[in-house]
């Protein structure tokens, strides 16, 4: 198994290697296809060239982190990896404090999210390091385990992503919208993502190992068991949140941001985004509890094909 995950973090490694190159390279085409509404501002879409070529090795980093996460949580390790995505915003608000260090606050928070990735690499590379389970690079070898483990990757990939896909394909119709509306989207999400993150993801990592485990045992029931109830668990802390999204979205957003150059206005805009996601927020809570029976049987096929559902959904609703 170490050998396996070795090999693993050696192709990331160099396949991020050529992503991260090339996104350098052609970040102008990057950014006009992700955001194709800013083609019109040259001001605003040399910022984004400019913050994205600060963050762009984030992906890099965060992925590496995520590998090593993995290891941790399949030796039943949970707390460094779980703590981890916390140092992004401890680092964001870092910054942010040293703005007038840096060209605008955009840049301040730019370098926030970047060195946020290199401090996650270093906590969990040093939480398998004290485990002796610390992961090495080495020849990349592609043996037969490494191929199934690829071509199970994609699927997987797209089928646990399906909330950032639709995210993104809300960002790029929002770069047509008038100015405010790509900042109502990010302020929503930030609430959004929170019980999303520290409940839904939290129990789907945990559950996953677990139902492995039980399910290569031929304890069917005792993974089925173990399923309710994190299902159950993830509906009652989400609850809360959901109540605050539907019934109270504007003293929610007024509550967090209005001050400074954020006005009551804007808060209204981000509050009425923010009770469009409360909607569905109970289920995009819980759907890495029912991804993860697919994803411990090696299937993931099904949950990519959900997704792309989804997405489908959502862009046809906009």
């Amino acid at each position: 198994a170490r050998a396996f995950a070795d090999e693993i973090l050696t192709a990331m490694a160099l396949v991020h290697g050529v992503l991260l190159a090339g996104a350098l390279a052609f970040t102008p085409q990057f950014v006009g296809l992700l955001a194709p509404g800013l083609a019109d501002d040259p001001e605003r879409f040399a910022l984004a060239i400019t913050l994205t070529r600060i963050t762009f090795p984030y992906l890099a980093l965060i992925s590496v982190a995520t590998l090593i996460s993995g290891a941790l949580n399949a030796s039943d390790r949970f707390a460094m990896a779980a703590a981890s995505p916390i140092l992004l915003n401890v680092c964001m608000v870092g910054t942010l404090l040293s703005a007038a260090a840096f060209p605008t606050a955009g840049h301040a928070a730019a370098w926030g999210v970047l060195i946020s990735g290199v401090g996650q690499v270093i906590l969990v590379g040093w939480d398998a390091e004290r485990t002796g389970i610390g992961l090495r690079f080495g020849r990349p070898r592609l043996d037969p385990g490494t191929r199934q483990f690829l071509k199970a990757l994609g699927p997987a990939i797209i089928g646990s992503a399906g909330v950032q896909i639709a995210l993104f394909a809300d960002t790029i119709i929002a770069t047509f919208l008038p100015t405010g509306a790509l900042s109502a989207l990010y302020y929503a999400d930030r609430i959004n993502q929170l019980p999303i993150g520290v409940v839904g993801i939290a129990i789907g990592t945990v559950l996953l190992p677990e139902m492995s485990r039980r399910l290569a045992g031929g304890d069917d029931a005792g993974a089925a068991h173990a399923q309710a109830r994190s299902i159950e668990l993830a509906v009652l802390l989400a609850l809360p949140f959901v109540v605050a999204a539907l019934l109270i979205p504007d003293l929610t957003m007024r509550a967090l941001f209005a001050r400074g150059a954020f006005t009551r206005g804007d808060a209204a805009e981000a509050a009425a985004t923010l009770q469009a996601y409360g909607i569905g927020l109970i289920a995009f809570v819980v759907v890495r509890a029912f991804i993860a029976p697919f994803h411990a049987r090696g299937d993931t096929a099904t949950p990519m094909k959900a997704a792309l559902l989804a997405v489908a959904i959502n862009v046809a609703l906009k």
